[in-house]
């Protein structure tokens, strides 16, 4: 990538740019310092992902559980529906009942034969 920007005299001149500014005894603590700054790097960018995911999937499991309110709430208002239904089913059984039996306030007269005959 370097060689095809600078080419290479240019890699040349940039190594012996930095032993001249670094010293060569500074060289090995300077790479040292690069890698070890890559792996902070490359941890600080794990960390991350493991953080993302977990609060994805945090958002997940809150989901679910808010799904799994919603459809009891639903099962709920369909079993109180269900019950207003039976409950209204059960009066207009009754009333057909007391139309169809005869009224207590109106005592049938029992059948008794005629006198006369």
């Amino acid at each position: 990538m370097l060689a095809d920007i600078f080419g290479v005299d240019g890699i040349i001149v940039l190594v012996v740019v930095v032993v001249l500014l670094f010293g060569s005894t500074q060289l090995p603590k300077l790479a040292r310092s690069l890698g070890s700054a890559q792996g902070e790097f490359k941890k600080g960018l794990a960390e991350g992902k493991d953080e993302d995911e977990a609060k994805a999937a945090e958002e997940a499991k809150a989901a679910e559980i808010k799904a799994a309110e919603v459809k009891a709430a639903e099962v709920r208002a369909a079993e109180i529906k269900a019950a207003e239904l039976r409950g209204a089913e059960m009066k207009a059984a009754e009333i057909k009942a007391a139309e169809a039996s005869p009224s207590e306030a109106a005592p049938q007269a029992p059948d008794t034969p005629a006198a006369g005959a």
